[in-house]
């Protein structure tokens, strides 16, 4: 390697000599600089997928404080539009406000058109209690019952519920009571037996 070095040290002249020198640590220099902004980059894109799922934890966290407000404003203070459309006694029935809404929307109609679907429903799941009836009505009507609506029905409901300043969901408590008395009238269940869940 040596007798190469100085083979090609006799065959060229210094300044081409340290031209080589140069661009052989220019290069080097280059490969280092590069190195270090990678390694930057890739640090500050870590960091910025952290900022982001930060992001994201902040705003699921307002999200849930709105919904535990809502929960706290409609269960616990005796606020909210389902305690102002259904009663908070046993058993739960529908409020001077809750009939009104319901004439409004048509409910009863609404109600009775799909009433079979809803009933065969409740009875798949084999609730042994008036009260096992009322916690399955109630999640039926707000779960099934909006993809029976058509668009008209659907407007209407929304309609009352802008109306009336209130989301649109508080207004599937009105079906879930028509369909807790209707499946409790077929069975022969006493509405009085809501107050023992066993």
């Amino acid at each position: 390697m040596e007798t190469l070095l100085v083979f090609l040290a006799e065959q060229l002249n210094s300044s081409v000599f340290v031209l080589l020198l140069l661009l052989l640590l220019a290069f080097y220099a280059c490969c280092k600089v590069t190195n270090v902004i990678t390694k930057w980059n890739v640090k500050h894109e870590y960091n910025d997928e952290r900022i982001a799922k930060v992001e994201d934890i902040h705003d699921t966290v307002i999200a849930t404080r709105e919904r535990v407000q809502m929960i706290y404003d409609m269960l616990l203070s005796g606020g909210g539009a389902s305690s102002k459309l259904a009663s908070m006694r046993s058993p739960i029935g529908l409020t001077d406000e809750g009939e009104e809404v319901a004439g409004e929307i048509n409910a009863r109609e609404i109600f009775d058109k799909n009433f079979k679907k809803l009933v065969d429903k409740v009875n798949e799941e084999n609730p042994q209690t008036a009260y096992d009836i009322q916690t399955v009505s109630f999640r039926l009507a707000s779960d099934e019952l909006p993809s029976m609506l058509t668009l008209e029905e659907m407007n209407r409901l929304k309609q009352s519920a802008f109306n009336r300043g209130f989301p649109l969901p508080h207004i599937w408590i009105i079906f879930g009571i028509y369909l807790r008395d209707r499946v409790l009238k077929d069975k022969g269940i006493a509405p009085s037996d809501l107050d023992n869940p066993k």
